[in-house]
């Protein structure tokens, strides 16, 4: 005789689906009959948020472990958090220069005495992205202190902060609105990752060699200022060329790991580029590079990204039909 599922049943059968496949496919009856077992004799709303909350915690520990889990599944966590703090490293870069740009001017190779500054009211936006830069760069400061919750509390906001400008660009219609749109999405990209990846199985992050990397693109970025257009881009191409040769004579290598979230960067800044490129082309928009150059570097990001990508995947440990089965 077949057994008709409760509604309740249903429900639960359906929260179940954000957990990975092998994971339901292992565990699912028995997660359904503790679930169940949980709510009878309850007349309150079942399932309820805490319930899902806590799939959803679950399905991130299992889908990007950080510690415990299958060789391919622990290069996927780590391919997350890297995405995560690379992403908030660039910004984070991004929002000291330009903090310690507006305190002392005089550090730009751009300054000139007597140089007035803009008296204009500040409308809601700007508002909303010095509040993005700012809580990007403490959610990048609260990750290397190990504070959490910290991060994930400026996370949210930052994320907040993000649709409410992309809801204006689509609005205004502005000529880069393309650009700014891929960026607002990149940034959604890198606090999803900062949620998803950095759970309780997490480990630690080694804050050492991540200031240093910010201090020295910080560094790097106000040094920009006082050099002529073109040269900055120029020495980057040329510092990649030689990567990759060095990268086949065997001189250094890189971790499938890195290789990935490497890819997804600069993949996505090559997406930035060609979202600018239709206002470059129709003149709307002169480019500081020139328009010709600034179309070479961004087909020189993509050929970059999918080298790096097809690196990465070689590198990849196989893939494992079960992980629950093989960690038992």
């Amino acid at each position: 005789m077949t057994v008709v599922p409760t509604m309740l049943e249903r429900r639960y059968r359906r929260m179940l689906v954000v957990l990975p496949k092998w994971y339901r496919a292992e565990r699912e009856e028995e997660m359904v009959a503790a679930f169940l077992d949980d709510a009878e004799g309850n007349t309150g709303n079942w399932p309820g948020w805490g319930e899902f909350g806590s799939l959803l915690a679950l399905s991130a520990r299992t889908r990007w472990p950080g510690t415990t889990g299958s060789p391919r599944a622990l290069v996927k966590g780590q391919v997350v958090r890297l995405v995560a703090l690379l992403g908030l490293l660039f910004v984070s870069t991004v929002s000291v220069m330009f903090g310690l740009l507006r305190l002392f001017p005089e550090l730009s190779g751009h300054y000139e005495p007597g140089m007035a500054e803009g008296t204009a009211a500040w409308q809601w936006y700007d508002v909303a992205w010095v509040g993005f830069w700012s809580l990007s760069l403490v959610t990048f400061l609260a990750l290397l202190s190990g504070a959490r919750l910290v991060a994930r509390m400026a996370a949210g906001l930052s994320l907040a902060a993000v649709v409410s400008l992309t809801v204006d660009t689509v609005i205004s219609g502005e000529d880069l609105s393309g650009y700014t749109l891929v960026f607002c999405a990149s940034s959604a990209l890198y606090t999803v990752c900062v949620f998803a990846g950095f759970h309780s199985d997490a480990p630690q992050v080694r804050v050492r060699w991540w200031l240093v990397a910010l201090a020295g693109l910080v560094v790097t970025y106000i040094g920009m200022t006082w050099l002529p257009y073109g040269l900055f881009h120029a020495a980057i191409a040329v510092a990649a060329v030689v990567y990759v040769i060095g990268y086949y004579l065997k001189a250094w290598r890189m971790s499938a790991a890195w290789s990935l979230a490497s890819a997804v960067i600069f993949g996505l800044e090559a997406a930035e580029e060609l979202a600018a490129a239709p206002a470059y082309i129709f003149d709307r928009v002169v480019p500081m590079l020139g328009t010709p150059l600034a179309l070479v570097e961004a087909a020189a990001l993509v050929v970059l990204a999918l080298w790096l990508w097809a690196q990465a995947v070689k590198a990849l440990p196989a893939r494992e039909r079960s992980p629950l089965r093989m960690a038992a």
